[in-house]
């Protein structure tokens, strides 16, 4: 069976998120979504195996110029899909 993760978080003045997912092959956290909507403040993760540990950190990001500005990194999430 699988399910489904929904993050949310509290929207801050920003141009987008992006949020981190854990790998456990390389042991490091990878960029898994990039939301180019500051407003937008949830994310649903669908079709996530019963049983799966799951970790996610998001940040916050601002647009200067052709720069991308970054907030400090959430703290991080761990969510097990059950049933």
């Amino acid at each position: 069976k699988r399910g489904n993760v929904t993050l949310i978080w509290n929207e801050v003045n920003c141009d987008g998120y992006e949020i981190y997912k854990y790998n456990s092959s390389s042991a490091e956290y990878e960029i898994f979504k990039r939301i180019t909507k500051g407003d937008i403040t949830s994310y649903v993760r669908n079709n996530v195996r019963r049983g799966e540990l799951c970790k996610f950190k998001i940040r916050a990001f601002k647009l200067s110029g052709k720069e991308m500005l970054f907030s400090p990194y959430s703290d991080v999430v761990s969510v097990t899909v059950k049933y």
